[in-house]
């Protein structure tokens, strides 16, 4: 059987609308913000796992391809040294290596000299004693003896003045040959030719200076010498020298 209630009934209508009339507008609105809040939090965790996700996965990409890149690698080399051929290992081998600068250095010094005359002479041949360069100079011939075929630029220069004991004015000529000779030819041969004058008087002393430089065309192992044809007791200093070009 069935049990009643005692007592006053409320509809259920009007229980329902007793409830909705019951919460206030600002209650409303508060209810309202802290949904909001609770749907921002909820979004702000979900961005920040995706962007872990995302940092994670390009981390785990970077790692793998400079791991298979490596391995790619050292595969390579091993596979390109067991595979090289004989004909191309010779040809490595046979490529020269860059000069080291301090041979460069050393091979440029025995391509140039610079000499400056003793004050005696050979017979009519000016004397000389090397000041710059490692190029050969041969003392018994006294001659520069030329290392290598090429062109080489060469130089003379004479500083002259006259003696004391001059009695007049006067002029004296001076005269000079460069000559060469090698086992080649077997004779000496003359190159160029510079003749210069010098006023001589009693009351002052004039200097001058005779320079002369010329390119040649020259073969390993020829002599180069200066011979005094006229007016050896002119000179007061000279030089002499070539290098290459």
């Amino acid at each position: 059987m069935g049990q009643r209630v005692m007592g006053p009934t409320v509809p259920a209508g009007a229980a329902c609308g007793d409830a909705l009339i019951s919460v206030t507008p600002d209650e409303s609105v508060l209810i309202l913000i802290n949904h909001c809040r609770d749907m921002k939090r909820q979004e702000a965790r979900l961005r920040l796992i995706t962007l872990l996700l995302l940092l994670g996965c390009a981390a785990l990409f970077v790692y793998s391809t400079c791991a298979n890149l490596g391995q790619h690698g050292k595969s390579s080399r091993h596979g390109s040294a067991e595979d090289q051929t004989p004909a191309y290992s010779k040809q490595e081998r046979g490529c020269p290596e860059a000069p080291h600068a301090e041979t460069v250095q050393r091979k440029a010094e025995t391509e140039k000299i610079h000499l400056q005359s003793t004050g005696k002479t050979n017979g009519s041949y000016i004397t000389w004693t090397p000041m710059l360069g490692k190029m050969n100079y041969d003392k018994e011939k006294n001659a520069i003896v030329i290392p290598t075929t090429g062109i080489y630029f060469i130089y003379l220069r004479f500083t002259l003045s006259c003696d004391d004991d001059v009695e007049k004015a006067e002029f004296r000529k001076f005269h000079i040959q460069l000559q060469r000779w090698s086992e080649a030819y077997g004779k000496v041969t003359t190159e160029l030719d510079a003749w210069e004058s010098v006023k001589c008087q009693k009351e002052s002393k004039d200097y001058q200076t005779l320079f002369v430089g010329q390119l040649f065309d020259r073969l390993e192992g020829e002599f180069l010498s200066v011979k005094v044809i006229d007016g050896y007791n002119l000179i007061k200093t000279s030089f002499f020298g070539a290098f290459l070009q």
